[in-house]
């Protein structure tokens, strides 16, 4: 809700001692307390990067997909390193689990799977 709004309604239901917690939470208070994991999303940019023997430069495009697509700082950074807005083509949800399926079958001893190159 928060990439879309200014800020988002915060629902806690028991946190301690059978107490509920309820109220708003907007995205700068958001993003202030996401910070220490925010800093390291770029970490594993670099090492894919890295790892690929790739630049920024050699990258076209870039799609986003899970939960962190909806989260505008992570956009933010993602578009600060590589210097290009990110896609946002595929179901950001859905992707993930057939990527997951894909990378099961190509293991199984027992399917076997057309080799492709992305």
């Amino acid at each position: 809700m928060l990439s879309a709004n200014p800020e988002a309604p915060l629902n806690i239901e028991c946190l301690m001692d059978e107490k509920d917690v309820r109220g708003f939470i907007k995205r700068e208070e958001f993003e202030h307390i996401s910070a220490p994991v925010l800093v390291r999303v770029k970490g594993p940019l670099e090492k894919a990067l890295a790892e690929a023997g790739l630049t920024t430069e050699n990258v076209h495009f870039v799609e986003v997909v899970g939960s962190g697509s909806r989260v505008p700082a992570i956009i933010k950074i993602i578009t600060d390193f590589f210097g290009k807005e990110p896609r946002r083509t595929m179901n950001a949800s859905e992707c993930v689990a057939r990527g997951c399926a894909l990378q099961c079958a190509i293991l199984s001893p027992t399917f076997k799977v057309r080799e492709f190159q992305v």
